[in-house]
């Protein structure tokens, strides 16, 4: 099991890094940006229904991909 203070700061570390290249930056898993990223974090996390398209593809990968791509155009970033 994970220990939570290393998640705890492992998240930190990473929310401050999306937060220092901005949304549009560049990722290696092209065409996605430091926004695509952030919404499939949050996705993951908090996304319920999303959650096993994430894993199980078809129907399921497409719904979660269109639930993501509507959290990147309304999400703000930074905020």
């Amino acid at each position: 099991m994970a220990d939570p203070l290393f998640d705890a700061a492992e998240r930190a570390q990473l929310s401050d890094l999306l937060g220092e290249l901005g949304p549009d930056a560049p990722t290696l898993l092209a065409p996605w940006t430091t926004r695509d990223i952030a919404a499939h974090l949050v996705q993951r996390e908090h996304d319920s229904l999303a959650g096993p398209g994430l894993f199980l593809g078809g129907a399921w990968g497409r719904f979660a991909e269109r639930r993501r791509v509507e959290a990147v155009r309304r999400a703000r970033f930074g905020m």
